[in-house]
């Protein structure tokens, strides 16, 4: 007894061959010009991360003292917030530790997880932070710094969940 099973023989062999290399060759060609684009786009995206994180910018736009009684005085400040890339964030949390000629003065918070602060891309935004503060601490001289350690939290970039971004601002004689 004698099993035929219809194998092909000779030039139609070598035509089927054919067509499976060539059917393996346009599905690794269309899989590593896929794996090729996500890897450029990914790149893409994380040098835009790190060029934001780098670039952000915190500036203090101004500080203003109101006397409010013999103890307290009460402190207004501005910060200028900048954001120079092509993403619109969400900051949720900002602490700033205020000092005047290196003694620290007062901490300022904001956080607004459910109510984000949006900074649009390419553009500015100026926040107001007010507190009173002991006035014994507060002695303006000739010669005063204001430096502002302030650190932010940020959302809506892509790639990471959350950025943590820490920035010195200072001014001098205000």
């Amino acid at each position: 007894m004698s099993v035929d099973f219809n194998y092909p023989q000779g030039d139609d062999y070598l035509i089927l061959r054919h067509d499976r290399i060539q059917k393996v060759s346009v599905i690794f060609v269309c899989c590593s010009a896929i794996l090729l684009s996500l890897l450029v786009y990914s790149s893409y995206l994380y040098f835009n991360v790190y060029a934001f994180t780098t670039n952000f910018d915190v500036a203090i736009k101004s500080i203003l003292l109101n006397d409010f009684n013999t103890t307290h005085v009460y402190v207004n400040l501005k910060l200028l917030l900048r954001n120079p890339s092509m993403f619109t964030v969400n900051v949720t949390y900002i602490k700033v530790n205020l000092a005047l000629n290196g003694k620290l003065i007062c901490t300022m918070k904001r956080f607004s997880y459910y109510n984000p602060i949006i900074i649009h891309s390419f553009s500015n935004l100026t926040l107001n932070f007010s507190r009173f503060c002991s006035k014994k601490l507060v002695e303006i001289k000739d010669s005063a710094v204001w430096r502002a350690n302030i650190l932010i939290v940020i959302k809506g970039l892509p790639i990471s969940s959350s950025v943590t971004i820490t920035r010195i601002a200072e001014v001098a004689n205000q």
